[in-house]
């Protein structure tokens, strides 16, 4: 089975205010991290998420998160670790992404 790609950018700025900001333009903010890798802040397109965990194992899938930084991109294989939700909004608040080791 193929894995999905889910598109990021790294986020410079950090914080509640910048993550307010953040959703206000309809993104969602995410950290990337995982046992060899360092943290990384996130940007996330909710739609693009929403449609990447439409799947028959829902959130339990693997997906290929293919971060940018500028002109440069690197894909990473990660799980959802956690999607914390806003009930009343109907809407996804932040997303943890945890890196899963392919070479095991």
């Amino acid at each position: 089975m193929e894995r999905p790609v889910l598109k990021a950018e790294v986020r410079e700025e950090k914080g509640k205010g910048a993550a307010r900001k953040l959703r206000e333009r309809g993104f969602i903010p995410a950290v990337f991290y995982g046992p060899h890798s360092q943290t990384i802040p996130l940007i996330v397109d909710p739609k693009e998420l929403s449609l990447t965990l439409q799947t028959e194992a829902g959130g339990n899938v693997l997906i290929d998160l293919d971060i940018r930084k500028g002109s440069q991109s690197e894909r990473k294989v990660v799980m959802v670790k956690e999607l914390q939700f806003d009930h009343f909004q109907k809407s996804a608040l932040h997303t943890d992404f945890y890196e899963v080791a392919m070479d095991v």
